[in-house]
């Protein structure tokens, strides 16, 4: 299967784009041959672009099997996982490894970024045993160097010879190299307290109930403004917004799924004013719910008269 149709089988909900029509590619950059890499030892790009964001534009990822190398020239965007949330501004470079949940969304317009997409065994070495399977991001390098690199790799990308290959290979290797070796700042590198994943599985299980700080701080035996300190160190965003990210999470599930209205759906993820819930609905996804019900079933609508 083509990296195309895999990002599309693993998408959980429908990308947002401030387009009506988006194409893969306004996501991914230029999609490279997938057959290439398949049996080579080098690092191998699956696509590569530098990539112009405004709002709305986010997707949501199940999992993908290869790596991102992501790097923000202006603006900012941000980057989820279950363990950490990335606040991706100028000059910083990410790496991930794409097999787990993530989501990519802008915080700040326009959002301007180098993606590489790719796969190869250095990448596991490089993630496994270097960094012990977190993810890395960093802000201490020369953004021109970087960015001169990045152009670089973009401009051979779509030549298919052997020296393009291992040209592009050996850039990948000698950027991430580098980074690895001179980074300073590395997050969730302090151990996680045991307390933590439990306050995390609570909020993202029983999203329905009326948490509070105070409520947390009384069932885990940890003063509130500990738990909000870790919980933000740790996850990279305070505990009563990821609680009220699992809710609208929820909420955009029953939106393209069943018929209830706008605040029966805000009451059952457990906000009970309409309009705060349509305000925390389009903080995150930049249109109302109502605008995101008819998004999505035009979404759906068109899916389905492309595959009959």
């Amino acid at each position: 299967m083509s990296f195309k149709l895999n990002f599309l089988n693993s998408l959980v909900i429908p990308p947002l784009f401030s387009s009506s029509l988006p194409n893969v590619e306004d996501f991914l950059g230029q999609l490279c041959n997938d057959e290439a890499g398949q049996t080579s030892p080098l690092l191998h790009l699956l696509s590569c672009g530098l990539i112009h964001a405004s709002f709305p534009f986010s997707f949501d990822i199940r999992s993908l099997d290869c790596y991102l190398l992501l790097y923000t020239v202006e603006g900012a965007g941000e980057l989820w996982t279950e363990k950490c949330t990335f606040s991706l501004s100028s000059s910083s470079l990410l790496f991930l490894d794409c097999n787990t949940h993530f989501r990519l969304s802008i915080s700040d317009t326009p959002w301007s970024y180098y993606a590489f997409f790719m796969t190869g065994e250095t990448l596991s070495y490089y993630y496994q045993a270097l960094l012990s399977g977190q993810a890395f991001y960093t802000s201490a390098f020369d953004s021109h160097e970087i960015q001169d690199t990045l152009k670089h790799i973009l401009s051979i990308s779509q030549e298919n010879s052997a020296f393009s290959k291992l040209s592009i290979s050996n850039l990948l290797n000698s950027l991430l190299t580098d980074c690895i070796l001179t980074a300073s700042n590395v997050p969730c590198a302090p151990a996680i307290p045991a307390y933590l994943p439990e306050v995390r599985l609570l909020l993202e299980q029983d999203f329905q109930t009326l948490h509070s700080l105070d409520t947390l701080a009384s069932r885990f035996s940890v003063n509130k403004y500990r738990l909000c300190r870790e919980f933000s160190m740790h996850y990279g965003i305070p505990p009563l917004k990821y609680l009220n990210r699992q809710r609208i999470l929820a909420a955009a599930k029953l939106l393209q799924h069943t018929d209830l209205k706008i605040h029966q759906i805000g009451e059952q993820v457990g906000i009970e004013n309409t309009n705060h819930f349509i305000s925390l609905f389009r903080k995150m996804y930049q249109m109302t719910p109502l605008e995101y019900r008819h998004r999505t079933a035009a979404e759906i609508r068109k899916k389905r008269t492309e595959s009959s």
